[in-house]
């Protein structure tokens, strides 16, 4: 999306990580931020603004997600 931000997209919720879960299982749009998803797994809020769900998927990718 260029000269733009990309806002969580709640259709996300649906696609699956590369462990075979769902977004859904795991993640949230962050309550106070249209940018922003939260991972109740390990209790973070991660932007997802430049690389949208990208983004979202290689945070579950990380070790702390995995905690």
């Amino acid at each position: 999306m260029p000269g733009g931000k990309t806002k969580f997209n709640r259709s996300w919720l649906v696609k699956l990580d590369n462990n075979g879960n769902s977004l859904g299982d795991w993640c949230v749009q962050d309550s106070s931020n249209e940018f922003a998803a939260y991972y109740f797994v390990c209790s973070k809020s991660i932007s997802c603004a430049n690389n949208g769900l990208y983004q979202v998927i290689n945070h579950a990718d990380g070790a702390k997600h995995n905690v």
